[in-house]
C-alpha cells in the first residue's frame, strides 16, 4: 500500500523502464498485494470516496461506510467483519500517514 501510494503515478514507467534492463530502485523494493487480497485493496479504494475533509486535509474512513460496506458486499460473520475493518483501518492510516508526508513535502517546497 505505502509503495502504491508513493510511487502508484510512476509505476508504468517504472515498469517500462525495468523491461529495458534498466530497473529502478523504488521499482526494486514494490510490494504487490497477492492475487487473493485483490478485492481488499478494490474495496479501500471505493471506502476512501467516503471520507471527509477536515481540518488539514483528509480524515479518515468512517466505521459507518465500512459496516455498509459489509452489509452491501455480504460480510456478515462478526469475526469476518472485524478483519476486515482491522485491515481497512491500517491501509487508511497507511494512506492518511502518506497523504500527511505529501502535504508537508508540498509546505516546503519554496513557491515560484
Amino acid at each position: 500500500m505505502r509503495w502504491l501510494l508513493q510511487w502508484g503515478a510512476q509505476a508504468d514507467w517504472f515498469a517500462d523502464l525495468a523491461a529495458e534492463g534498466k530497473p529502478t530502485q523504488a521499482w526494486l523494493n514494490r510490494t504487490e498485494a497477492l492475487p487473493h487480497l485483490a478485492w481488499l485493496m478494490q474495496a479501500f479504494f471505493d471506502l476512501s470516496a467516503s471520507r471527509s475533509l477536515v481540518m488539514g486535509g483528509e480524515g479518515p474512513i468512517p466505521l459507518s461506510e465500512i459496516l455498509a460496506y459489509c452489509q452491501m458486499f455480504g460480510v456478515n460473520d462478526v469475526d469476518e467483519r472485524g478483519d476486515f475493518l482491522r485491515v481497512i483501518r491500517a491501509m487508511d492510516e497507511a494512506y492518511l500517514e502518506e497523504r500527511h508526508r505529501q502535504r508537508e513535502a508540498a509546505e516546503e517546497t519554496p513557491q515560484r
